[in-house]
């Protein structure tokens, strides 16, 4: 059903409803089915979408035996219709739309994904357990230091890149492993934090409200700029340490380390 933007306060009223029905069981499950579906988005953006593939996405995000409808949205085939059906099928576009913009301002950390994060030689992956494990690694990495919706869709973006990875290398069976590896990152990582927020139809308030709000590139940008930050801390521990006398070399490390960050940041904002 389309919202009609005429009826702000209907909806407003029907999204503190979800508020207080939202557990953490629904959250974990409407989680697994969003990431089958955003694998599925992935795939077939990068021509590798088969029927046999979307059947074994499908059997693994529904519970065995439940034979689930299958909806669609936007002319796209959507895996799932009923159960958590209606959450998925509006917090889905947003995710998709947004991971979209993710990939294509940084489409070289988004693709071959397997051969950034694993010690293999071409990043090949091997043993289908891998999968959830690299995806487990990255995603303790970037959780750490709390969670933010842009790190959420990172983390589906992430999981997007590792299924063409699985694709490409043959392994769709490993699909089913990646599903499982995320959902567990939902259920320790982000459970809490997403019933806190209502849901994943939280998303709508982070989206809608401040359009401007610098969303995705916010907390790579500040990434960045701590890192810079830790480093120029430190080069000066490292030369108050050692010059602790002579004071010149400071002014000097200073000069190049500020220029260094300036290079950074407006690499960033290019």
């Amino acid at each position: 059903a389309k919202r009609s933007p005429s009826a702000p306060h209907h909806h407003h009223h029907h999204h503190h409803q979800m508020l207080h029905l939202t557990t953490t069981q629904d959250v974990i499950q409407q989680g697994k089915c969003l990431c089958g579906e955003y694998i599925r988005a992935r795939l077939k953006r990068s021509g590798l979408l088969n029927r046999k593939i979307l059947q074994r996405l499908r059997n693994s995000i529904v519970p065995d035996g439940a034979s689930a409808g299958v909806g669609s949205v936007g002319g796209g085939m959507m895996l799932i219709a009923g159960g958590g059906g209606a959450v998925v099928r509006e917090a889905f576009p947003i995710l998709n739309g947004m991971g979209i913009e993710l990939e294509r301002m940084h489409p070289r950390l988004y693709t071959n994904v397997s051969r950034q994060i694993s010690n293999e030689p071409w990043g090949e992956l091997t043993e289908p357990d891998t999968v959830g494990y690299l995806l487990h690694i990255v995603a303790k990495d970037l959780f750490k230091t709390g969670v933010t919706w842009g790190k959420v869709i990172s983390l589906f973006a992430i999981a997007g890149g590792l299924a063409v990875d699985c694709v490409r290398q043959d392994h769709t069976d490993y699909l089913q492993q990646l599903i499982e590896g995320t959902t567990d990152v939902i259920e320790e990582d982000l459970a809490g934090w997403l019933v806190e927020r209502g849901g994943w139809l939280g998303l709508q308030d982070h989206v809608y409200p401040q359009p401007a709000e610098i969303t995705l590139t916010g907390w790579l940008t500040i990434t960045i700029i701590t890192l810079a930050l830790l480093y120029l801390v430190s080069l000066f521990l490292k030369l108050i340490g050692s010059n602790y006398l002579n004071s010149e070399p400071i002014v000097a490390a200073t000069t190049a380390a500020s220029s260094t960050i300036g290079s950074t940041s407006s690499s960033i904002s290019s």
